[in-house]
């Protein structure tokens, strides 16, 4: 027993120098397999290769799910050239929104009936304003056309006589016109358009009107001394002119100056200017 434990000293001895003589080996890092129970056929089961098999199966599940983006698919950069379309893109979508938010029959739709009651109201509203205008219209030319009587009624109111410009008449294709001479005296003048005009007679006084009834001209006139009177001249007679006389062979005459002339019918109706009118008949 003895021996053997010697023995076993000198060998550990030697092993010590040997060991003392050289360096260490490295020693190197060896990852042991986990291992599990073993299986049915009795072999270990290698959990790491088992675990990394399990991560490829189920790597290759998810790409399947995955679908491939074809071209034109993904993000869009908006530039100068798409910028109408994205446009129209957002629009349509806010649309889209709203509809879907509020629903398609959200938008006001207008009432026919309310159309045609306001196309009523305004024919009704054109019309009254026509209605207005063509009575004012009416008035003013009611008006014009009283106002063209009453001056042709002032100069004459016989249906032989037409008034003519300043104050003339015309008979039988002859135009008589009032006419003032170089020397201040009026004369009635007659002018046929085919010859001169001629004077046909003079006038007294200062003539205010010349009328002409049937074929008689009238010239109302004032005279210097304050008074007036009416002067008549047959046409187509060698008689001269005359003052108009009443029934009783007096001249008939008023005081102050004549306002107004009217002849109606065969009477001309004269007006002063003390306010008296006078009657002076033709006939």
């Amino acid at each position: 027993m003895a021996t053997s434990r010697n023995d076993s000293n000198q060998g550990a001895g030697r092993h010590a120098r040997h060991t003392a003589g050289q360096p260490a080996p490295t020693r190197r890092s060896v990852s042991t397999p986990r291992m599990r129970e073993v299986s049915a056929s009795g072999r270990p089961i290698d959990v790491t290769r088992a675990d990394e098999e399990r991560e490829t199966r189920a790597s290759a599940a998810r790409a399947d799910m995955l679908d491939t983006l074809s071209a034109g698919q993904g993000a869009r950069v908006t530039n100068r050239g798409n910028a109408s379309e994205a446009a129209d893109r957002a629009r349509a979508n806010a649309e889209h929104r709203f509809e879907t938010r509020h629903g398609r029959g959200s938008r006001s739709v207008i009432d026919p009936r309310r159309i045609v009651i306001v196309v009523a109201a305004a024919i009704l509203v054109l019309v009254a304003i026509f209605s207005i205008v063509k009575c004012a219209t009416g008035n003013e030319d009611s008006s014009d056309d009283s106002t063209g009587t009453d001056q042709t009624t002032s100069s004459s109111s016989s249906s032989n006589s037409v008034v003519v410009p300043e104050g003339g008449v015309t008979y039988d294709g002859v135009v008589f016109t009032l006419s003032q001479q170089s020397d201040g005296l009026w004369t009635v003048v007659g002018d046929d358009g085919v010859n001169s005009p001629a004077t046909v007679f003079g006038v007294d006084g200062t003539p205010f009107s010349l009328l002409i009834y049937n074929n008689v001209l009238v010239v109302p006139e004032d005279n210097a001394d304050g008074t007036w009177d009416v002067a008549a001249y047959m046409l187509g007679s060698d008689s001269l002119p005359t003052l108009v006389t009443d029934s009783d062979g007096d001249t008939v005459s008023g005081s102050g100056e004549i306002t107004a002339a009217v002849l109606n019918e065969s009477t001309v109706h004269v007006t002063d200017s003390t306010g008296a009118t006078t009657d002076v008949a033709l006939e």
